[in-house]
């Protein structure tokens, strides 16, 4: 027989056991989503690349048809750096690596547009070659050392190319577009030189796009060859001093 304390308890030991249940799937809910939310979210993977006499770095695009990718790259210039490194999110970009005769080739698959490409270079290398890449920006922020000389060459017949708040005695700047499946008029690069970038030997060889200096930009002495389908903007001082050849 039950008594009537028991009686009267029973209710509120039910709702009590059920607040508990509740309680918990929610515990377990919550728990879920952060662990679903950890899971998609970016992983940033950063790979280093050594290698003795390594001087040429080489980006490209694996994909067969060669064409242009919604994706950036940042390159970083670092003074105390050793190796080349890459940094990247695993689940947009799979990135493959091999090095011969001085150059240091990484060839990327993008596996969900867009992509971010972070690369740090040490004072050895040179020289950045870079094909089927949209956006590439030079980025000196947290080095404050100066660049004995740097070329950079865009390979890909369409792609942009920013520079700032990088130190570099010799600043080499080309556009190499080889691809014979693009036209002429398809073959455009610029080249934008921002506020930040100090450069003692500016030399450019671009054959169709746009070249682009800002006023706060510091270029000591240039040699331009520019084709006919090159649009410039620059100060005319620049414009006046410079070395002009022959496209």
């Amino acid at each position: 027989m039950v008594t009537a304390p028991f009686r009267r308890k029973g209710p509120w030991v039910f709702v009590a056991a059920l607040c508990l249940f509740l309680g918990g799937n929610v515990v377990l809910d919550t728990r879920y989503r952060a662990q679903q939310v950890a899971l998609n979210t970016e992983v940033p993977l950063t790979q280093s690349f050594g290698g003795v006499g390594i001087s040429h770095v080489r980006i490209r695009s694996i994909l067969p048809n060669h064409e242009a990718q919604r994706i950036s790259v940042n390159v970083y210039f670092d003074s105390q750096a050793k190796e080349v490194s890459a940094r990247m999110d695993q689940k947009s970009i799979a990135l493959q690596n091999e090095s011969s005769n001085g150059t240091l080739s990484l060839a990327f698959q993008l596996l969900k547009e867009p992509g971010q490409l972070a690369i740090t270079l040490p004072p050895s290398i040179n020289t950045l070659t870079v094909e089927g890449v949209v956006l590439v920006e030079l980025l000196g922020d947290n080095d404050t050392g100066r660049r004995a000389d740097f070329a950079l060459v865009l390979s890909s017949c369409y792609s942009a190319a920013k520079l700032g708040a990088t130190k570099i005695d010799t600043l080499r700047l080309e556009q190499v577009c080889s691809d014979p499946h693009v036209d002429e008029e398809g073959r455009h690069s610029t080249f934008s030189l921002e506020n930040g970038l100090d450069v003692s030997n500016l030399t450019v060889d671009v054959k169709a796009g746009k070249v682009a200096v800002s006023e706060k930009t510091k270029v000591g002495a240039a040699t331009l060859r520019l084709g006919n389908e090159v649009e410039v903007q620059a100060p005319a001082g620049l414009l006046r001093q410079a070395r002009w050849l022959q496209p």
